[in-house]
């Protein structure tokens, strides 16, 4: 069987002990010809015990605090393979997921994919998510909801080569990976793998569970949407989810005013009380489009 090389691309800024179990997981795939790549993002933590375990097995480059997207970013930028897989530094894969993934993307002539993922951690039970129906063409309904895991996700290089204005958006501090499923979503359909094939650990910092994030996550890539020739002459949104989207451009706004002000606590119950309301907009229109999709 035919196995072109993969690049796994993993940003690092903290818990070496995570890293070591992702780190773990690839050298255990059952698919073996893969390169390594680690991005430490100007970690705080010491590291050498961690090189001088794995220094043989991985390509390792240090940069200064720059964010996961700039990290990601320079992963591409040394990477080898025909295809790259992103993994989070702590998250981790099932044996099977490049030997079963890459087949399906041969198999389909596929340009991206992705599965679906467990979620794990915060001592709660472990939970399948099932993203089978985020398959082929996903524009525009990726920009309202976008249940793609980051490593689960995996694309053929030429993508990148092809597109060079096409990567994570590093002046985005939340929303960076959906901003880029978006940009490929538009040239690309997506295959979606109905096994879960990842585990994803749910920690008190996962942007996904905080509506404070949430907020400037949708009020960072509404300003992208308006500014962006691109996504200008292809979008086509309903009054509904463009007054969502305003609502939540105008909502970080006044929260980044009090930010300096009030607990970050006190911040995040504010948002996951005002944030309501654009939710059940975005969680209508996710379902009415879906099923338009579906008849």
């Amino acid at each position: 069987m035919y196995e072109p090389l993969v690049s796994v691309v993993i940003p690092f800024y903290s818990r070496v002990d995570w890293l070591i179990e992702a780190t773990e997981s690839v050298l255990a795939q059952t698919y073996k010809n893969i390169e390594i790549i680690i991005v430490n993002d100007g970690s705080p933590e010491k590291i050498s015990e961690f090189l001088e375990r794995y220094s043989s097995k991985i390509t390792y480059v240090y940069q200064e605090n720059k964010g996961a997207a700039a990290a990601r970013n320079v992963g591409i930028k040394l990477s080898k393979g025909e295809y790259i897989a992103f993994l989070d530094a702590d998250d981790v894969w099932m044996p099977n997921k490049l030997e079963l993934q890459i087949s399906m993307m041969i198999e389909k002539n596929s340009w991206w994919s992705h599965t679906n993922y467990v979620t794990f951690g915060l001592g709660k039970k472990e939970k399948i998510i099932d993203v089978s129906n985020f398959n082929g063409d996903i524009f525009p309904l990726c920009i309202i909801s976008s249940p793609i895991a980051t490593p689960s996700v995996v694309m053929r290089k030429c993508i990148f080569i092809d597109n060079p204005n096409i990567r994570f958006d590093e002046t985005m501090k939340y929303g960076e990976d959906s901003m880029l499923w978006l940009q490929v979503s538009i040239k690309y359909k997506l295959l979606a793998i109905h096994q879960p094939l990842v585990k994803v650990r749910i920690r008190g910092s996962n942007s996904a569970l905080m509506a404070y994030s949430q907020i400037k996550a949708r009020a960072d890539i509404w300003d992208k949407i308006k500014t962006d020739k691109i996504f200008n002459c292809k979008i086509k949104l309903s009054i509904f989810i463009k007054i969502a989207f305003c609502y939540c451009s105008v909502l970080y706004k006044l929260l980044n005013n009090l930010e300096n002000k009030l607990d970050e606590n006190f911040i995040e119950i504010i948002s996951k009380f005002l944030y309501v309301f654009p939710w059940i907009i975005f969680k209508i229109e996710k379902k009415y489009l879906l099923n338009n999709r579906n008849r």
